[in-house]
Order: C-alpha cells, then structure tokens, then sequence
C-alpha cells in the first residue's frame, strides 16, 4: 500500500534524523481520500498497454 503523506508531514517523511515516533505519527489511515472504480482485467497482461486500460468499466463488462 502507498503511503499517502498530508503536505506537511513529509518533511518529517524525508528528514533522515525523525524518530521512528515522528514518523509514525505521520502514518494515518487515508482510505477516504481515494477513489476507486472497476477497470478492465486487461491490465493484468503486460502486452495490453494503452490508456484505455484505466478508464472505469461497468461490472458487467469485466468478464
């Protein structure tokens, strides 16, 4: 899972001196601030590879 850092927490992030308390802290859950949406299974092959892949399809339309 990506780490998703609010802008004032990644200096913190970077600083190579942080405590592992300091950055723990900046660790919180985000799942809200995400968007998700069912794409095409055709992106598990990497011979597939246009921007096509990542547009939303609709669940019927997946199998």
């Amino acid at each position: 899972m990506p780490v998703i850092l609010e802008p004032g927490d990644v200096d913190i992030w970077m600083n190579p001196e942080a405590t592992p308390d300091q950055v723990r802290a900046t660790l919180k859950p985000r799942a809200s601030q995400l968007e998700t949406f069912p794409i095409s299974p055709r992106v598990n092959s990497p011979r597939n590879d246009s921007p096509d892949l990542l547009m939303p399809v609709q669940p019927e339309s997946l199998f």
